[in-house]
């Protein structure tokens, strides 16, 4: 069932391309809502039923545990999580005691076997998430 929106208001909406994008209502007729992107600021006509509102202060990009965004959406989680690669280049996100990773298709630092003796070395490393976490003897 589509969530009710209304003209003005901040939403999070789907694009089978780049996935869950932010934007602001700028119509609804029938079961179509017009959106303009905040990124691109063009106005994209989709289905009420890939529009989400979007709450203010439902997550912090920073940090790292999903566990404490307010807002448990798919859109709200998935857009945390690319808000978390794309904008502070951190390829994992922990939810609880699971590690979430995106795959970036390329070679990563933090991915190196220096990394992983920083994450072994310490007993809960204050360093961001990463499966590291998981290989430690005592666990997450």
């Amino acid at each position: 069932m589509p969530e009710r929106v209304a003209v003005s208001q901040e939403v999070y909406y789907f694009d089978a391309k780049s996935g869950w994008l932010r934007g602001k209502v700028t119509a609804v007729e029938g079961d179509k809502v017009k959106v303009m992107d905040h990124s691109t600021e063009s106005e994209v006509t989709v289905s009420n039923e890939h529009v989400h509102g979007y709450i203010s202060e439902s997550y912090e990009a920073e940090d790292p545990d999903l566990f404490h965004v307010s807002d448990l959406h798919v859109a709200t989680l998935l857009y945390c999580i690319k808000d978390r690669f794309e904008k502070l280049h951190q390829q994992y996100s922990l939810m609880g005691e699971m590690v979430l990773s995106v795959n970036p298709f390329q070679l990563m630092g933090f991915n190196s076997e220096t990394e992983r003796k920083r994450y072994l070395a310490l007993p809960r490393p204050p360093l961001p998430s990463s499966p590291y976490l998981a290989s430690r003897p005592q666990g997450l």
